[in-house]
């Protein structure tokens, strides 16, 4: 059988890096990439991360169909509020069934958040902590207060089996300590601008209570 790949925190920084234009736009593109850096990193981390993967995968897969049927107004996540709003379509679907983007992208947009937070604490940690309690910590204040009792006692559960920091850059990470240290910090920095973006985005459209 072959070995995982472990996970390239380089790609991840350069995708994440890449959507971001300096005008503070956010492409779709890159951002819908990076996304799928991330769904892999929680299958690296075991079955129990399953429903996170899973969640991502699947707002990706909207997202992506909605660039294929309406590429104009999908390019940034700018032109597609812009468009969703204008249009009353922030709580419909498609013809086709889609979800609205507006409503998909939130969803990963609390996932961003948890995981920036999360390597944030994770720069600052020393080799034998256990990374079991800065994850558990950064889930219930950020996206955990959006996900049923059910899913947040999984999520619980999963986070427990999380190793100490050695282990766990030695057992998930392409990059050796040293690089990887160099990359958690503007990883973090980068997703946590994009996420600032997105929340100002979405309350000044009124838009981060969307069911």
């Amino acid at each position: 059988m072959a070995e995982k790949e472990l996970f390239d925190f380089k790609h991840l920084l350069d995708e994440f890096t890449a959507s971001k234009t300096p005008e503070h736009y956010i492409l779709m593109e890159h951002y819908v990439n990076a996304f799928n850096d991330l769904s892999r990193f929680f299958v690296l981390m075991g079955t129990a991360f399953g429903f996170v993967s899973k969640d991502i995968n699947e707002k990706v897969g909207i997202l992506k169909a909605h660039r294929a049927e309406n590429p104009d107004h999908f390019v940034t996540i700018q032109s597609m509020v812009a468009y969703e709003v204008e249009n009353n379509l922030t709580q419909a679907k498609t013809p086709s069934g889609l979800l609205s983007g507006s409503r998909t992208l939130l969803r990963l947009h609390r996932t961003m958040d948890f995981v920036a937070k999360f390597l944030g604490r994770l720069q600052d940690m020393k080799d034998d902590e256990y990374t079991s309690k800065p994850a558990a910590e950064e889930y219930n204040r950020s996206l955990g207060k959006f996900h049923p009792w059910m899913i947040r006692k999984i999520a619980g559960l999963a986070m427990y089996t999380l190793p100490t920091r050695a282990v766990f850059i030695r057992k998930y990470c392409k990059q050796e300590k040293e690089e990887l240290e160099k990359l958690v910090g503007p990883t973090a920095a980068i997703m946590t601008e994009i996420a600032d973006i997105t929340q100002q985005l979405y309350t000044d459209n009124d838009l981060l209570d969307l069911p």
